[in-house]
């Protein structure tokens, strides 16, 4: 042993003081930390390279059907309609929370019949005229057959009938265009203004295309739709649409003069089905008045719909 290092306690607290041990301690510290910084810019690099290897390849957007399959989804919505009938004013509102079974019935070359039923739902449904308002509410969870006596028995029986019954809708690889889902009271303005592209796209690509879709309560129009593949994140396919036109299904008599819209959803391309979809569309609308020559008829349309995986 040198004299400057003997082995022993008093020699190992003094080497510590002088700082020998810590210098050893830093040195290994740094190298460690070092490393550490390493391997997380590495990663780093990784998820960066497979991000743009994503952006970069072509996608094939698509909806895949498997005979039997049943999917579940959070559906919520809301409608307002207002009509200004040479002076006669009316309107109507609805709000739905539901719980939305989609099974697969059968399959096709190119699509698939889907049987849609409500689960689980609540449904307001507010009308105003002339001779006043009328609300009528329906809950599942809640429900209790209407007395004999009740003014509103047929309605109610009538919307939670069409809510839980199941009605099938053929659909395609590209777009799922629900007609009798739901009574017509939702699905239509979310998954139904949704069009996959014919071909393989890579991120940033566009592509339009015309839709009839029901907006309110009876009301059919044609939608033009711009959509754009925005991203391509853990194989999650994020698709934003904008509205650049619409017209009436039932040709001049009812002019568009006013149209807005936006729709964003979430698709699952391995599995091809959507995970999510948020959509909100605004319409006003004239016409001439069957009330007489010259008078007109106005009209406005706002919907909102949500629909959410459900796990």
């Amino acid at each position: 042993m040198s004299a400057r290092s003997d082995g022993s306690a008093e020699d190992g607290e003094r080497r510590f003081r002088r700082g020998a041990i810590p210098l050893v301690a830093k040195e290994t510290f740094l190298g460690e930390g070092m490393m550490r910084w390493t391997l997380a810019i590495a990663a780093l690099a990784a998820a960066v390279g497979l991000l743009v290897a994503q952006e970069k390849k072509q996608q094939t957007l698509c909806y895949k059907f498997k005979k039997g399959e049943t999917l579940k989804y959070r559906l919520t919505g809301s409608m307002k309609e207002e009509r200004d009938d040479a002076g006669t004013k009316s309107g109507s509102e609805r709000s739905l929370q539901a719980v939305v079974s989609v099974a697969v019935k059968e399959t096709k070359a190119d699509g698939a019949t889907l049987a849609v039923k409500g689960e689980k739902f609540k449904c307001t449904a507010v009308t105003k005229g002339p001779d006043g308002t009328s609300t009528v509410t329906v809950d599942s969870e809640k429900w209790e057959n209407p007395k004999p006596d009740d003014p509103q028995r047929f309605d109610k029986v009538g919307l939670k009938g069409a809510l839980e019954a199941e009605a099938e809708d053929d659909v395609t690889a590209r777009h799922l265009k629900f007609m009798y889902a739901l009574g017509g009271y939702g699905l239509q303005v979310s998954a139904g203004v949704v069009v996959l592209p014919e071909k393989a796209v890579k991120v940033g690509a566009s592509w339009e295309e015309t839709i009839e879709c029901t907006v309110g309560s009876t009301d059919m129009f044609k939608l033009k739709f711009k959509y754009e593949l925005a991203s391509v994140e853990g194989g999650v396919a994020l698709i934003k649409g904008e509205l650049v036109g619409a017209e009436s299904a039932f040709g001049d008599a009812v002019k568009v003069t006013r149209s807005k819209g936006a729709v964003e959803a979430r698709l699952d391309v391995e599995k091809g089905c959507l995970k999510s979809v948020k959509a909100r569309i605004e319409l006003e609308t004239g016409a001439d008045s069957p009330a007489g020559e010259g008078k007109k008829a106005i009209g406005k349309i706002l919907v909102e719909e949500g629909l959410e995986e459900a796990k």
